[in-house]
């Protein structure tokens, strides 16, 4: 259905813009370049909600402007199809006819029946928001007209709508040929749609979804959560909710709110990179002891003391579209929570669910020296929101253990992805033990490290120190501590055993 309504589309705006013209070259070439347009309109498309739009807003890749009509008066362009003639829905195959008032459309054509209608609007980009100036930049919207009732242009009222930045657009190759900005709202491809300006006591505002009930239930969801992701604690602040005003879909009504416009363009303006935006690429560590301090020893890793400085929440990540699930380019919602109770489920489910703590190193115990570097800490849970070790957490009375990057790499991790601090991932598994639980016994101080597994109910036992320790094993058995703490955990008992840390150091150490 998609692909149908985007070639009804190309035809559309191809004979909205140059009619029935004959077919000169250079009506030609425009026709192919908007159909070009259309066609990889993901290059100036816009994703759907707010947050994904703040998000390109601070990337300096669209901006927010008021769209003022330059004519009071609607366009009709309906497509028209010989279905006797043709089996398939083609450009070439369709008519295509423009009228001024709705009562003139007529139903049938030569023969070929009215499949589609649409409406165009022509007007310019007026006021940029973002960048506080007039730009007045020629375009036309279009939208099917089957979204009349639910968002029609009133000419009576005021609308704003994201579109490209203004040097974007002048240095399209599109917009050079055309002359123009095309804003077009598809009914199964939303990128584009016009949001109506209210203003309150002399104060600016867009109207957009907040909440969703359920007649039927009394059951209500907050939208804003997913709407506006990482902006919300910021954007709800001066959020006016619109208790009367929604879209009827049946058992559930859509209620809309209203958006401050000085709030969204103070986000853009002050916004400061977090560590979490990069979580969906980060490269999570799966190393086992041997491995760290391999290297270790040849200088890229260092051991660390940790200490907790605060538990800073959960931080989850939402994937906005099932396939492509290895798909880089396909966007990660973000939302953090102070606590596991908070966390919201989603129909996009929680790919991504980490605890975040803000720690800091305090030795490196290679040298004994002292180096005070302040990291975000991130375990990431194998089971999403289903890991039964979710409202784990960190003493922050006590020191803990590392392995992370030498300092170089910390300061090139914080300086690669624009992050306050550099950033450790870790992972949740059985055979991985990032950060490491210590104690302190007879003036030596002692490391956790998972050596075993069995599971419940069972008497077979998977002795896995040989994995861990590698070619260290025997020089690492000997400087255990007899006594093994068994943990439960998912129906099975993990053996941890406690090793003296001034072996590990030797062995880092060439000694």
């Amino acid at each position: 259905m998609k692909k149908i309504y985007r070639l009804f589309l190309l035809c559309i705006v191809s004979l909205a813009l140059f009619g029935c013209a004959g077919n000169t070259d250079d009506t030609q070439s425009k026709n192919d370049t908007l159909k070009g347009l259309l066609q990889t309109d993901s290059q100036l498309s816009l994703p759907y909600d707010m947050g994904y739009k703040i998000d390109e807003a601070i990337g300096k890749e669209i901006s927010l402007y008021t769209f003022e009509p330059t004519e009071n008066k609607k366009k009709y362009v309906c497509v028209y199809i010989n279905r006797e003639k043709y089996d398939s829905v083609d450009t070439k195959h369709a008519l295509l006819k423009e009228y001024d008032e709705a009562s003139q459309i007529e139903a049938r054509i030569n023969g070929a029946t009215i499949i589609a209608s649409y409406i165009a609007v022509d007007g310019k980009l007026g006021f940029d928001y973002i960048n506080g100036k007039r730009v007045d930049i020629r375009a036309r919207y279009f939208y099917d007209s089957e979204l009349e009732s639910i968002c029609g242009l009133d000419f009576n009222k005021k609308y704003a709508v994201w579109a490209a930045t203004e040097d974007r657009l002048e240095n399209h190759a599109t917009y050079q040929e055309l002359g123009y900005v095309g804003i077009v709202r598809r009914m199964f491809e939303d990128y584009y749609q016009l949001y109506e300006i209210e203003d309150v006591d002399g104060v600016s505002y867009i109207k957009d979804y907040a909440k969703s009930v359920n007649e039927e239930t009394g059951e209500s969801q907050d939208l804003t959560y997913l709407y506006l992701g990482q902006y919300r604690e910021k954007l709800i602040e001066t959020l006016i909710p619109k208790e009367n005003d929604y879209v009827d879909k049946g058992k559930i009504k859509d209620y809309y709110g209203l958006f401050q416009i000085d709030t969204i363009v103070d986000v853009i303006k002050n916004y400061k990179k977090e560590d979490y935006t990069y979580l969906d690429i980060a490269m999570i560590s799966e190393k086992t002891l041997e491995m760290q301090i391999n290297e270790a020893q040849n200088g890229l890793y260092d051991l660390y003391g940790f200490k907790v400085l605060s538990d800073d929440g959960y931080m989850v990540g939402y994937r906005m579209e099932e396939e492509g699930e290895n798909d880089p380019t396909v966007k990660t919602l973000w939302l953090k929570y102070d606590s596991y109770e908070d966390v919201k489920t989603s129909n996009y489910g929680a790919k991504y669910v980490y605890k975040v703590f803000t720690a800091e190193l305090t030795k490196r115990y290679r040298d004994g020296a002292d180096v005070n570097i302040k990291v975000k800490y991130y375990y990431r849970y194998s089971n999403g929101l289903n890991d039964v070790t979710l409202k784990h957490t960190l003493d922050m009375n006590k020191e803990y253990l590392i392995f992370a990057g030498n300092a170089e790499k910390l300061e090139e991790c914080k300086n690669t992805f624009g992050t306050a601090y550099p950033f450790i991932v870790s992972f949740e598994a059985y055979t991985i033990e990032k950060l490491y639980d210590t104690k302190e016994q007879d003036g030596n101080i002692y490391l956790k490290q998972i050596v075993g597994i069995r599971t419940e109910n069972s008497d077979e036992y998977l002795d896995m120190s040989a994995e861990v320790f590698g070619k260290y094993l025997e020089r690492l058995n000997n400087a255990l501590l007899e006594e093994k703490e068994i943990v439960k955990f998912d129906q099975k008992e993990i053996y941890f055993a406690w090793i003296k840390l001034q072996e590990v150091l030797d062995i880092i150490n060439n000694k």
